[in-house]
């Protein structure tokens, strides 16, 4: 999901994905969008807006402004392609969407100190909550509000700007002053006069404020800079207010000046913060949204246990130590580090603890009694890390939390202790590059900065570079930013080059290993992190976890429970155990490496054919329950159903193709003829077709025929004719010899297309009308809208419009009928074109954004290219013409991307479209047009035509 972000508190600043949005190049723009966010609560009426920011123009120009600046908004902040959309827009009202996930500082501001005022009455920990919320709050305002920004034509906007400017300015200055009192009153003297001086910078007639930055000045021993302030003080009063300064500041002053040892001048020394966190041997790398949320779910009241899961690598037990070490100073009684990979039972759990606590063992009391009675009057953290063979130990911990008040627990695991008031926080593998980033780019993420800092210890020359950083990013995709096996990849430059450590990753778990021995056992491979993973699991949840290694791409749980007889339970527990990720779909993901490791154990299991017959047999019956449906209602959600099980569909593919299921492969290929061609994925399509027809002979001929019928169809898409035809020919001859009459009119319509793609017009309605005769001899009437389509074309080509019209309105009425949503975009969007063709471009342009909204669900790009051509098209003939030369653009755009070039029947259409834009328009205008059109996203040019009149 895109980001968009609202800096408003000083300067104004919009970033898109931490990039600085360039697009709101008016002030009303940007003033429109603030105005909107600050006042996202509520919707605000057109009229309302018009009055803020353009009070003094003629109501229709100030609507058209409003108008132009909402669209320059929705363009820069990619509005058109948020989903959900970041503006809800109607005729009479806008509002920003709350819901859209952007993030304003103002909100994050104001949300931070409510938050502080809530808690600052609790226990002595949400104090440590409250000040950091309010540190978090300061460090958001870099400037007050709107700095610099300034609308001198727009006296309500300017109102407005200042009420909120001063409300959020007194705030901060609360702020600092909690913060101020908090640092002094711990005796953290440097904190407290940064904050107490930030305000002075604020306000600077704030004369109690001024007493305490003396006070502070005096209580670190710097007195004479004291006075200085005093002196400053009595200025600013003189000059600005013509005051002299109250009685309380004067004899400060001079208690100061005299040297006085008052009571409220002795130095009060911070606590020390004792810990026993081991140095780390390298820099922490990355992780800053992780560590701020574990650290904000730390200063929660109610957060007393939290547990930090993950598999086996991904860097738990650094990032705890982390966050431990950046929370030193919040505990009073410390923070404690505490090993148990090493303890070999929970019942030693609590002597481990109190070891790490330096706690002397009392020979009278119980371990556990001993250490809840030493930690009863403490606030401490204890970091008690790899606890996942420990689990029979989790109620002592439940026992420390009831029986204490100011201990927390920051407990690493991969797997969850299932206690009550437990808070889980699950981490994954560091975000990862496209590979095809410039290195600039690439270098900014954490894990592609955690491999060159690996890498350089193993080899100290080594940098990113243009030519290796493809590489690196590859490998981190490989590993899927997991830390550990970045580490291990990266320990190999020393011997091999970025390109071929991707090659051996790719290829062996096996290869994931390092030599250094300061490295615990479990982590020294990959292998090894998995190995003390596996040993955990009951033999139960092992045969299962190496079954779910057939899937590709993750699973829902009917596809689990149908292949591998997985239960929720067991799901679950692998869950917890950090080994599968459940998504908020629904949906079940294996990390890559783990599913490496696990089907190795499957390979080596006497279970493997059966395990894959059965994925095979799943999505067998999943891709043939969905072509039974092609011609219903649930079309486009079986569609995308489809597309989310592609990476499966082709695992069962290949499996069936290599392991002599010849049968199965083709009848899986078959059922999956109407998405690969509704999808545009043809090629694929295909040569996986090939592929099963290829030895098939000993198949049914039934099923022989139906695949060389749909390879047939494709191969005309690709403009393979020959293939086509000899495909074609073969299936009907097929289709006659069994008797099936249905099977032969569909090929008599295939044969019938191909004909019309060579312009064979005669020979095209000979097959067509024999495909429509035999269908309605069979009673087929829903069916008769395919070769009612086809011939709709012919007459398009010849140039009766009239005739095409026809039979495109028949076919429409007959798939409306049905419900079939393939059915309906085909026979309309044909329709749109002969509209157009008879000079009804008003009709024609409604039907092509019909068409056009039903292809983009559909998810048919070739489709909404031709869309978008007839819009273009219907726009230019009625004089819309800068509006028809950017969909003209976008339609050019999308059929590059897809490398879809324009079909040899519409090249006529498409020339004429653009012979009209190019006479209509300047060299300038076209160009411009054009280019803003080819830089649209898809989203975006389809929001173009619809809204575009």
């Amino acid at each position: 999901m895109a980001q968009l972000s609202l800096f408003l508190l000083g300067p104004p600043k919009v970033t898109l994905n931490a990039r600085p949005v360039t697009g709101l190049k008016h002030d009303k723009v940007l003033a429109l969008l603030a105005y909107l966010a600050v006042e996202a609560g509520r919707p605000h009426r057109r009229d309302a807006l018009i009055g803020l920011l353009w009070p003094d123009s003629p109501q229709t120009a100030a609507r058209n402004s409003l108008r132009q600046a909402l669209t320059i908004l929705r363009q820069a902040i990619g509005d058109p392609a948020a989903n959900p959309p970041y503006l809800f827009i109607s005729r009479s009202a806008l509002q920003l969407n709350q819901d859209a996930g952007y993030w304003l500082d103002v909100t994050a501001f104001t949300g931070l100190l409510a938050a502080s005022e809530r808690h600052r009455h609790r226990r002595v920990e949400s104090c440590k909550a409250c000040a950091r919320r309010l540190q978090q709050a300061v460090d958001l305002y870099q400037g007050d509000f709107l700095d610099g920004f300034f609308l001198p034509d727009s006296d309500p906007f300017e109102e407005w700007a200042l009420l909120t400017r001063e409300s959020l300015r007194l705030q901060m200055m609360a702020a600092l002053g909690q913060l101020a009192r908090y640092h002094e009153g711990r005796g953290r003297y440097r904190p407290a006069l940064a904050f107490a001086r930030r305000q002075l910078t604020m306000d600077p007639w704030r004369e109690e404020v001024h007493r305490q930055v003396m006070r502070i000045l005096a209580l670190i021993g710097e007195r004479s800079a004291a006075v200085v302030q005093y002196e400053t003080c009595c200025r600013i009063l003189a000059e600005d207010l013509g005051v002299e300064p109250e009685a309380e500041t004067t004899t400060l002053y001079e208690q100061i000046r005299d040297g006085a040892e008052g009571s409220s001048l002795v130095p009060v020394a911070p606590a020390p913060r004792p810990h026993n966190l081991p140095p780390q041997p390298t820099p922490f790398v990355g992780r800053e949204e992780e560590r701020a949320e574990i650290g904000r779910l730390l200063d929660e009241a109610e957060c007393r246990l939290l547990t930090v899961t993950g598999p086996g690598g991904v860097g738990k037990t650094r990032l705890a130590l982390q966050v431990a070490t950046e929370h030193v100073d919040a505990y009073a009684g410390g923070v404690y580090f505490v090993s148990l990979a090493s303890l070999p039972s929970a019942g030693l759990l609590a002597e481990a603890i109190a070891n790490a606590l330096q706690i002397a063992p009392d020979a009278g009391d119980e371990p556990a009694s001993q250490l809840i009675a030493a930690l009863h009057s403490k606030e401490v953290l204890l970091v008690l890390d790899d606890f996942e063979h420990l689990l029979d130990g989790a109620p002592l911990l439940a026992d420390i939390l009831q029986r204490t008040a100011e201990v927390n627990l920051l407990v690493t695991s991969r797997e969850r202790l299932n206690l009550h008031g437990e808070w889980t926080f699950l981490i994954r593998g560091l975000p990862v590059p496209d590979p095809d980033l410039p290195a600039i780019e690439l270098a900014k993420y954490d894990a592609v900065k955690l491999f060159v800092q690996s890498a350089s210890r193993a080899e100290s020359g080594f940098s990113l570079s243009q030519e290796n950083g493809r590489h690196v990013a590859r490998i981190c995709q490989l590993v899927a930013g997991l830390p550990l096996a970045i580490e291990l990849a990266a320990a190999w430059v020393r011997v091999l080059s970025c390109e071929e450590i991707a090659q051996e990753v790719a290829r062996s778990l096996a290869f994931l290993e390092s030599g250094y021995k300061d490295m615990p056992q479990r982590h020294r491979s990959m292998e090894a992190v998995f190995d003390h993973s596996w040993a955990l699991l009951s033999p139960k949840e092992q045969d299962t976890l190496q079954k779910l290694s057939v899937f590709r791409g993750g699973f829902h749980r009917p596809a689990a429970s149908a292949v591998t007889g997985a239960s929720l339970p067991l799901l679950a527990a692998l869950v917890d155990k950090s080994l599968l990720q459940r998504t908020p779909s629904g949906r079940y993901a294996m990390h890559g490496l783990l599913r490496q490791y696990a089907g190795k154990k499957l390979l080596a299991s006497d279970e493997v054919v059966e395990t894959q017959a059965g994925h095979l047999n799943y999505y067998l019956e999943l891709a043939e329950t969905a072509a039974a449906q092609g011609d219903g209602a649930e079309q486009i959600e079986w569609l995308d159903r489809l597309e989310s099980e592609n990476d499966n569909l082709r695992a069962a593919l290949a499996w069936a193709l290599s392991s002599g299921c010849k049968e199965e492969g083709l009848r899986l290929a078959v059922a999956l003829y109407r998405f690969w061609y509704w999808r545009n994925h043809y090629r694929e399509g295909r040569q996986w077709l090939d592929a099963a027809l290829t030895g098939a002979q000993a198949l049914p001929a039934a099923l022989r025929a139906q695949g060389l019928r749909v390879a047939g169809v494709l191969a005309i898409e690709l403009n393979d004719d020959a293939r086509a035809e000899s495909s074609l020919q073969e299936s009907l001859a097929l289709y006659r010899q069994i008797g099936d009459l249905r099977g032969v009119a569909a090929a008599l319509n295939s044969l019938g297309a191909m004909a019309f793609s060579q312009k064979e017009y005669e020979r095209a309605i000979l097959l067509l009308e024999q495909s429509l005769s035999v269908r309605r001899e069979q009673g087929d009437t829903l069916s008769l809208s395919t070769p009612l389509n086809n011939l709709g074309l012919v007459a398009l080509a010849q140039g009766d419009s009239r005739r095409a019209k026809e039979y495109f309105e028949e076919a429409l009425a007959l798939d409306r009928t049905s419900g079939d949503a393939m059915g309906i975009v085909t026979s309309l969007s044909n329709l749109a074109a002969a509209l157009l063709e008879q000079g009804l471009y008003q009709e024609a342009q409604a039907d092509f954004q019909e068409c056009l909204l039903l292809f983009q669900e559909l998810g048919d790009n070739e489709g909404s290219a031709e869309c978008l051509e007839g819009l273009a098209a219907a726009m230019a003939h009625q004089g819309n013409v800068e509006p028809a030369a950017r969909l003209w653009g976008a339609a050019q755009a999308l059929r590059h991307r897809i490398h879809a070039p324009v079909h040899p029947a519409e090249q006529p259409r498409y020339d004429r479209t653009k012979a009209i834009i190019q006479a209509r328009l300047d060299e300038a205008t076209l160009t411009a047009a054009w280019s803003e059109g080819r830089a649209m996203s898809l989203t975006e040019a389809i929001d173009h035509a619809i809204t575009s009149t």
